[in-house]
């Protein structure tokens, strides 16, 4: 499940329909909308933009790579019908779905074929509407934006980067890689979880089988450009980095979120 906001979730399901549901537990068998698709397929990854007044869903591929995927949008408005859908993106399960934080119609996507892409969801045409390809060399397990113009990923292999939003591909340079490579043992953790934010700042998420506790570690502060002279003379430092430990995160299982409301204090993991 994916939150929609306003007490709302979406649940995939492996029919054809995507349905919303009311948080509470009283009213989660009972949808209050449902999104359609042309075929039964499972959905992998889930996003949500209200100012654009888009839901899109990436597709699971059940056989082997290459195959057929799709990232599949609608209007809640008028769901029965997809507002877009992009079909040749991708050529394996799709990972992970995500709005841009200020200009909500371009949307990143990411998959287990290795590749990141950067789509303007307002053009039809799939050739134009993707703006930006990034081959990330593993398998995408979560990717996202670090800031509002900076791109994150986490391979499947640990492998952690960061990559320069590209705007426009005819008049920009190349974008501005930091690749981190295996980021476990720079950081002392077992593995990587993925990144949260408390308020605006980034925090890299690290567990551990063995101890059984989360530990978040600031990101570096943007730009991009100014965190490589910062890696490259710290590296040592970044294992003694402070960090806000969460102890007993599900006894030592793999941890697949976190999620910080600083606000209220309050952190929580699934």
């Amino acid at each position: 499940m994916v939150e929609f906001g306003a007490g709302m979730v979406g649940r995939r399901r492996r029919q054809q329909s995507l349905q919303i549901v009311c948080a509470p537990e009283e009213n989660i068998k009972t949808p209050v909308l449902t999104c359609c698709l042309a075929r039964k397929e499972g959905l992998s990854a889930l996003a949500c933009s209200a100012s654009e007044n888009t839901i899109v869903a990436g597709t699971e591929l059940e056989g082997n790579a290459p195959g057929d995927v799709a990232i599949i949008g609608w209007d809640p408005r008028n769901a029965a019908i997809p507002k877009f859908q992009y079909v040749e993106s991708h050529n394996d399960t799709v990972t992970e779905l995500q709005f841009h934080p200020t200009t909500p119609h371009l949307l990143l996507s990411g998959g287990t074929d290795n590749l990141l892409n950067v789509i303007n969801t307002q053009i039809a045409d799939e050739d134009d509407a993707v703006i930006q390809v990034v081959n990330h060399r593993a398998a995408i397990h979560c990717a996202g934006y670090h800031d509002g113009d900076t791109i994150y990923s986490l391979g499947t292999d640990e492998t952690l980067a960061y990559y320069k939003q590209q705007i426009d591909p005819e008049t920009e340079e190349d974008p501005v890689v930091l690749n981190m490579g295996d980021v476990r043992e720079k950081y002392l953790g077992e593995y990587m979880v993925g990144m949260t934010w408390a308020d605006k700042q980034p925090l890299l998420a690290f567990g551990s089988h063995s101890a059984g506790h989360v530990d978040l570690i600031e990101s570096f502060k943007p730009p991009l450009e100014s965190a490589f002279a910062y890696y490259d003379s710290n590296e040592e430092f970044l294992k003694t980095k402070p960090r806000f430990r969460l102890p007993d995160a599900h006894h030592g299982e793999v941890v697949r979120d976190v999620f910080v409301d600083a606000a209220n204090d309050v952190s929580s993991t699934s």
